[in-house]
C-alpha cells in the first residue's frame, strides 16, 4: 500500500488523515507500517480523503488492459 507516501507528498499529516476518515492517529500509523490492514470500507474513504484512486492507494500498476478490451 502506498498510503504513506501519497499522504506525504500531498502535505497531509497522519493526524490530519486520521480526522478526514474517522480513525486514531494510531490506526494511520498501524496501516502504513503494515500492521494493520483497512477493510474495504475504509479503503474507500483513505482514497476519497487522499484524493487518489484505489489502484493508486493499493500501488497496483496498470498494465493498459481494460475490461472493456477483454474479448
Amino acid at each position: 500500500m502506498r498510503m504513506r507516501i501519497i499522504r506525504q507528498k500531498k502535505g497531509i499529516s497522519q493526524k490530519e488523515l486520521a480526522k478526514r476518515v474517522g480513525i486514531t492517529q494510531a490506526h494511520v500509523s498501524e496501516i502504513e507500517t503494515g500492521m494493520r490492514r483497512p477493510g474495504y470500507e475504509l479503503f474507500l474513504r483513505l482514497a476519497d480523503a487522499l484524493d487518489c484512486s484505489l489502484d493508486d492507494l493499493a500501488g497496483r500498476k496498470s498494465n493498459g488492459d481494460s475490461i472493456a478490451k477483454a474479448g
